[in-house]
Formats: C-alpha cells, sequence, structure tokens
C-alpha cells in the first residue's frame, strides 16, 4: 500500500505524475498492488496537491487536472465521476462513456495479406472505454482458431476435422468466450482502422487496463480474476505529446536498447540461406561497401514445417561450425520461430511433454499428406513456457543464436495478448551472460516497447503497402514503440510482376524497389525479406539499373549509425520514438497531422517517396512558435536552402530521398568506410548546417552488453554557435567517460562561399578542401582525446550562410 494514495471507500486514487492518475475500485477495497503488463514499471506516486470537499464531491488536484468523485461505495460511472483540466487555451472534461475521434492511432498486430485496396485504412478507431489492445492485436489467424485458413496454403496444419468452409464456426468450437468471438466475427471492420493510441489531438487518453495481466512473484504475467473491479489510468497533457510518452514511459518502463548490429542492415529471405550464400551476401555486401550486420534464417534453418526444434542439415549440417563461421563473418544470427507445437517426429517430443507437465493437449493432424502428433505449446501456461524455453530453445541460443524472429504464437487470456506473453519470454531468453535482449517479433498491446523490435508481417509489394508502412511506423510511435521493421520490398506479389535482370536474376520493379529501400535507410529497422518466386531482395541485383542508387543510400544509412544509435537511446529516455510525427514536435499546426513524412531522430524531416511518380508535395513546418514562412531548412547533404512553413511540389530524381535538415544542426555520423565494431566511433563525421544556434548528442557504449544500466557509456554534447563574420563548433563530454582514448574527427560543413581561415580552439589552423557537392566543405580536425574539449571555427563572409532558394523545379504554397 502507497503512504500518497488516497483511498475514499471502496475507490483508490494515486497522483503518478501531474498529467497521470490511477483510479481503482474493488468492490471488498482490496486493491491490485501487482504490477501489469500496461504499468509494468516501478511505482513512485506523488502526492496530490490538494484534496477539498465541494458538496458531494471530493476535489483532488493533481497540478494540472482536477478529479471530481463522489459516491465512493459504487463504482465509477459518469455521475460519480469527471476529471477536468486546461489545454491552455479551453477548460477540457473527460467522463466515463466519452468517445475520443480526435486520437491519433496506435497500431495493428500485423498487416499480413495487406495488398492494393486493402491497404487503404479508413483511419483510427473512436477511443471509449474498452481496452484498446484486443482491437490492436486481434487478427484472424492462429490467436482466434488453431488454424488459419488464409493461410492454408501456405502451412497445410488443419486438425482432422477442420471445416475449412466455416471457420468462423471453428473459433466458436474451440474459443467460446463470448468477448473473444465477438471481435473474431468483427474482425473485417476492426482490420480496416487502427486501434486507438496514447496521443490524440483531444489532449487526453483512458487506457482501461481492468483485465490486463499482471505479473506473478516470478515475473510471469497471469490473469487478475478480479471480478467486479475497476483499473484506469488516465493522461491529460493538452498539446504536449512529449509529455504524453513521457508519463507512459514512467507508467510501462522504457523501451528496450537495441544492440548496435540491428541498427545495420539485416537480411532474410524464404527459403533460408545455405552456409556458402551467407558468405557470398558478406563478400558481395562489403565490397560495394555497405556492411552487413544481421542474417535472418526462416524456417527452414529446421526441419520440415512448423513444430520443428531439429537442425536442417541440408543447410546447417554442423551447427557449431555455422554459428562460428557467422560470428567470424561478424554477423548476428536470427532464427524464424512458430512457437505453437512440438511435433513428435522431433527429437525434443518426448522432453517437453514430461516438463510441460499432465495438462498439455496432444493432437493428431495431417501434414502435407501425413499423420503428425503435436503437443501443444501454450505460450501462456507457465509451466508449458518454461518447458518449451528449456527443451526447444535454450540449446540453440547456447550455441550462439543471438535472438528470435517470433512469427507469431498461441496462448489467451482474458484481455492480454498471448503474443506479448511471448515477446517477454524470447526477449528476456536473449539477456545472457551479459547480452542485453533483443527480438523481432508481432505487436502484442501495450507494453511490446519494452521487448525488442516490431515487425509487420507478409504484406504485399505494392505502392499502397509502402505507404501504409509509412503510416503505421508513425503511429507505433503513438504507442510507445519505436524500432519497427518492414519487409523492404514487400513480402510477396503475383509472379506476373516479377521479370529478369540482364544477368537473368528475378527482380521486382526496380523503381519501386529503391522507394522501398529509401524508405528502409530513414526507418528504424533496415531488414529485407521476400517471399519464394517474388524476386531477389538484393541490392546489387538492382544497382546495374539504377546507376549505383541503392549503394549510395546504403552507404548513407551506414555513416547514420551513430546519429540512429543516439535517437535509440533517446527513445529509452524519454519515451520519444526514433520516427517522429510532425505534430510531436509542430502540435498547433494542423498541417503537421500528416503520415506521409516524419522527423528520424531529432533532425531530419523525410518526406520520402511512397509512390513510383516524379515529383511529391512537402510540408516543411515552421520552427516551432513562428508563424509563416521562417529560416530555411537545408536540403541534406547538399548546400540548399528552402523556406520553412510553407508546402511545396517538388520533382524528385530516382536518386534522391527529399530529406531536410534544421538550421543550427550537427548530425553525428561515422565514416561509411568503417567496419561495424563496439559503440565508440572511431572516425567520427559532423554534419554542419549552419543557424543561430545548434545542440546534439552523440551517444556511445558497447554496442551489445548491459553494462550502460551501471553507466558504462559516453555522451558527448556538441554546440554550435555563430556571432557576426565566426561559426564556432564546440564538442565536450558531458556524461560518462570515452570507450577508446582517440578518435579522427572530420566536419563537413554548408556554406555558400568558401570559408576565409578555419582553426582550432587554440587558433592553430586546420585543413579543409571543397567537396564534390557545391557548397559543402570537409574540415580536418585531426585525431583526438575524446576526453578532451575541442573547438573549430569557422570564419567566412556574412554573406555564407545566408537563405538562397537555387530554381529546382519547385513550386511553393505559401500559406497564412
Amino acid at each position: 500500500m502507497n503512504a500518497d494514495a488516497v483511498i475514499l471507500g471502496n475507490r483508490r486514487f494515486l497522483c503518478l505524475s501531474p498529467t497521470l492518475v490511477r483510479l481503482e475500485y474493488a468492490p471488498d477495497a482490496r486493491f491490485e498492488d501487482r504490477q501489469s503488463v500496461v504499468a509494468a514499471a516501478p511505482r513512485r506516486p506523488a502526492r496530490f496537491r490538494a484534496h477539498e470537499r465541494e458538496g458531494r464531491w471530493d476535489v483532488l488536484d493533481t497540478g494540472f487536472m482536477q478529479i471530481r468523485a463522489a459516491e465512493h461505495l459504487d463504482p465509477f460511472h459518469r455521475l460519480n465521476l469527471e476529471i477536468r483540466w486546461s489545454d491552455g487555451r479551453l477548460m477540457q472534461c473527460w467522463r466515463p462513456g466519452d468517445r475520443d475521434h480526435q486520437n491519433l492511432g496506435g497500431a495493428l498486430r500485423s498487416l499480413d495479406r495487406y495488398g492494393g485496396e486493402a491497404a487503404r485504412l479508413d483511419g483510427v478507431h473512436p477511443s471509449g472505454m474498452e481496452s484498446p489492445d484486443p482491437l490492436a492485436t486481434n487478427w484472424p489467424a492462429w490467436i482466434q482458431c488453431e488454424v488459419d485458413p488464409l493461410y492454408e496454403s501456405l502451412h497445410p496444419n488443419p486438425p482432422a476435422d477442420f471445416n475449412r468452409g466455416d471457420w468462423l464456426g471453428e473459433a466458436r468450437r474451440e474459443r467460446n468466450d463470448g468477448r473473444f468471438l465477438h471481435r473474431t466475427f468483427n474482425w473485417y471492420k476492426e482490420a480496416r482502422r487502427f486501434a486507438p493510441g496514447l496521443l490524440s489531438a483531444s489532449g487526453y487518453c483512458f487506457p482501461n487496463a481492468t483485465e490486463s495481466a499482471v505479473f506473478d512473484h516470478e515475473g510471469f504475467p497471469v490473469e487478475r480474476q478480479r471480478p467486479g473491479c475497476q483499473d484506469w489510468y488516465f493522461f491529460a497533457y493538452g498539446r504536449n505529446y512529449r509529455q504524453a510518452l513521457a508519463d507512459f514511459r514512467l507508467l510501462s518502463g522504457p523501451g528496450s536498447l537495441p544492440p548496435l548490429k540491428s541498427l545495420g542492415i539485416q537480411f532474410s529471405r524464404w527459403p533460408a540461406f545455405t552456409e556458402a550464400e551467407i558468405a557470398d551476401l558478406v563478400r558481395s555486401f562489403a565490397a560495394n561497401g555497405y556492411p552487413l550486420s544481421t542474417i535472418i534464417m526462416d524456417m527452414e534453418w529446421h526441419k520440415e514445417g512448423w513444430g520443428h526444434w531439429e537442425f536442417n542439415p541440408d543447410l546447417i549440417p554442423d551447427p557449431a561450425r555455422f554459428f562460428a563461421s557467422c560470428r567470424e563473418m561478424g554477423l548476428d544470427v536470427v532464427f524464424n520461430d512458430h512457437p505453437l507445437d512440438v511435433r513428435e517426429d522431433d527429437e525434443h517430443f518426448t522432453a517437453y511433454v514430461r516438463e510441460a507437465g499432465p495438462d498439455v493437449e496432444i493432437r493428431e493432424r495431417e501434414y502435407n499428406g501425413k499423420r503428425v502428433r503435436m503437443a501443444k505449446v501454450d505460450i501462456c501456461d507457465k509451466r508449458q513456457n518454461r518447458a518449451f524455453c528449456a527443451v526447444c530453445h535454450a540449446p540453440i541460443l547456447k550455441l550462439g543464436l543471438d535472438y528470435w524472429w517470433n512469427d507469431g504464437s498461441r496462448g489467451q487470456m482474458i484481455a492480454s495478448s498471448g503474443q506479448l506473453v511471448a515477446n517477454q519470454t524470447f526477449f528476456e531468453e536473449s539477456e545472457r551472460n551479459g547480452r542485453r535482449g533483443m527480438l523481432l517479433a508481432r505487436y502484442g498491446g501495450l507494453g511490446s516497447h519494452r521487448y525488442g523490435a516490431i515487425f509487420t508481417g507478409d504484406a504485399n509489394s505494392d505502392d499502397e503497402v509502402l505507404q501504409l508502412e509509412c503510416e503505421y511506423t508513425i503511429r507505433m510511435g503513438g504507442v510507445g514503440v519505436s524500432l519497427v521493421s518492414h519487409d523492404i520490398g514487400g513480402f510477396m506479389l503475383p509472379k506476373s510482376q516479377v521479370r529478369k535482370n540482364r544477368k537473368g536474376v528475378e527482380i521486382i520493379d526496380p523503381i519501386r524497389y529503391l522507394r522501398w529501400l529509401q524508405f528502409g535507410v530513414f526507418s528504424p529497422i533496415l531488414r529485407f525479406h521476400s517471399a519464394p518466386g517474388c524476386g531477389s531482395r538484393r541490392p546489387d541485383d538492382y544497382d546495374e539499373e539504377l546507376g549505383g542508387a541503392c549503394r549510395r543510400w546504403l552507404r548513407v544509412r551506414h555513416r547514420l549509425l551513430p546519429y540512429l544509435y543516439t535517437a535509440a537511446r533517446e527513445h529509452v529516455d524519454t519515451g520519444v520514438p526514433i520516427v517522429r510525427g510532425l505534430f510531436l514536435d509542430h502540435p498547433d499546426d494542423p498541417r503537421a497531422y500528416r503520415f506521409d513524412e516524419y522527423y528520424f531522430g531529432p533532425a531530419l524531416l523525410v518526406a520520402p517517396m511512397l509512390r513510383e511518380a516524379g515529383e511529391r508535395e512537402i510540408y516543411l513546418p515552421a520552427a516551432p512558435g513562428t508563424v509563416g514562412p521562417c529560416e530555411g531548412w537545408w536540403l541534406f547533404e547538399t548546400a540548399e536552402r528552402q523556406k520553412g512553413g510553407l508546402s511545396l511540389i517538388r520533382p524528385v530524381a530516382l536518386d534522391e530521398v527529399p530529406v531536410y535538415v534544421r538550421p543550427g544542426t550537427i548530425i553525428p555520423g561515422q565514416d561509411p568506410d568503417c567496419p561495424i565494431h563496439g559503440g565508440h566511433v572511431r572516425h567520427l563525421v559532423l554534419d554542419v548546417y549552419p543557424g543561430v544556434c545548434g545542440e546534439a548528442f552523440l551517444y556511445e557504449d558497447d554496442g551489445w552488453s548491459v553494462r550502460y544500466r551501471q553507466g558504462e557509456f559516453c555522451r558527448t554534447r556538441f554546440r554550435l554557435a555563430a556571432a557576426g563574420e565566426e561559426m564556432v563548433l564546440q564538442g565536450e563530454v558531458v556524461e560518462g567517460r570515452p570507450l577508446e582514448a582517440e578518435r579522427t574527427i572530420t566536419v563537413e560543413i554548408a556554406l555558400s562561399r568558401p570559408p576565409a581561415a578555419v582553426t582550432d580552439g587554440q587558433g592553430k589552423p586546420l585543413s579543409w578542401q571543397a567537396m564534390a557537392t557545391p557548397g559543402r566543405y570537409r574540415i580536418d580536425a585531426g585525431r583526438r582525446d575524446p576526453s578532451v574539449p575541442f573547438a573549430v571555427r569557422v570564419k567566412n563572409s556574412p554573406e555564407s550562410t545566408r537563405l538562397e532558394e537555387p530554381d529546382l523545379g519547385v513550386s511553393s504554397k505559401e500559406e497564412a
């Protein structure tokens, strides 16, 4: 029991922050003190600022909102509870039962089989009293019924008496819970809209956690079994969306910090690779100047079909040698995983059945024309969960697997997803021998941000899906998820859309492939994947036709890894995702509420080409607090500028991505020829875009362990200041200590004229040269001890950074 709680009759009120409260009702006044999958963080409640009595109402004041409650022996309803707050302009009020039609959306469980017209979703579900998770995690797959008819041609695994013509009837037979069946029948309607998220233009969010699973004494999710209780959370934040994300982090815990290699280039394919193919991929990628960081093996790593956990001897005849070879090539290794059953013809069957206990269900099924007995894995059953991990997973992890790609799980609780239980289980499995955890999995509801990356599933390869994936990534930030992964190039497409390149390799449309790759470069996770017969996803199979554009942008991705890793740590610390809707920084700008462009980290505005057309409309916001056209944005990797506070339509060449940079930005990057190694950046490249002033950070740690939690990391701050004819760039360590004793520093800066002089902090001249791109200059700041502050001074004419608008064929639409 918390001393700061206010208990009135059968109710308990907790102030978690001025903008977040917890409201509980229990018929027996015995309140829930266990942490839940939604509220997983240790609670550190604040005190209410005031508690007063106004007639029949008790009024609790947090400093930002007032909770007015009466009839304390009864459950909450709209006649005995209201919450008031101000959004800075108007007084707002919420009562139970209110529906919010301005929610900015959360997630869907996956985008499997989305494509064409079906990929054009119809906005966001109104947010009401129900939990958003059933809407987000519902999917007509093995969650509802043991076999998904949409997939029977790919995974023919039905029970003997399965009625293929009546899968909803099968759901009724196997899942007879009324609420679950209701969600099943409504799937087609529900799947066309995003579930509600935490962010809303209405300025509030109401997550109903009454039935969400709680953690037992061992940290395993279990059902509450508290009928008649209410457990509500209420966020009130006005237009301060960052506050909402910070409060969710306070409530649910921080997101996971990914291993550095997971932010590099990941490659997968169905069917999986041979060892020789992996070696060829590594050589090819390295020869083209973009190192491969992670190899992902689809389900052929194991023997035939789902439910097998023995290695496929045709692909991996010697598992120990396989993992050792991948490690020598610098690869992390990930295996696809369908933890649904263990087959009798698998060597792990007997041990699993013994350890899973007497309640394990064993059924006979037909698979590829033969009868097979299978032991079910209910991931929500603690004993079965532990048995499966110990018998089937642990030996593979011990051999050297880095983490799992969990491609769907079975198990169900009343209002929490079995997918979330699986995500927690397999993420925690990967935290071993001092390593930090990682996972690639489907979305499992609120709390998924704690367990690695979310992938969107087997979507079609078409423009509509690419547009949807951009929207999906932005909206996922609204449920705290930062690490989102898509199948770059799309998973599948009709055979008629596959053709051969000049070398006879089957490929998809090169322009579509390139646009998807460019979007992936500016996504949190860059992972190529495809289905059989759907064309190659190797960049070198396209670059001859694309003039090297794939190589160019993959090298940009590799160069930006320090910037991206710093943004990943920012998400851990603040809850702000890597991909950020424009509305996060411009909440009062109606034009910022769009889902086809976004901030990638704190400084880069990305307007990806989401269709094959040669031009697109781009909105460049004004600086916060300004109105109308303002100081110009820089075009990434150039010295060109464009006013803000307006929309423009511009042509986009095939090898271009419209990426704009805030004035005063410093982007910490690395030499693109550097290998992926530990987190210390040995050759730091600071990409500078002048403005009146600016600030940026570089975060470094070892890239793989949990030692950063004990303070073993380094945070360096860079500052840019302009005064008269001089700009000064300074850098110093502000937290932790450097991982190594030396690094090379290069500064690349955009100027309209060559600098008159460049010196270090002691006035010593530094060498510089013009780059191939007009208006860009490279300064050699030398080899330095990163623990010692440094400065670079650039003296130039007053006109050197003036706003110039070159004729790019841009048509602007200034709006008041």
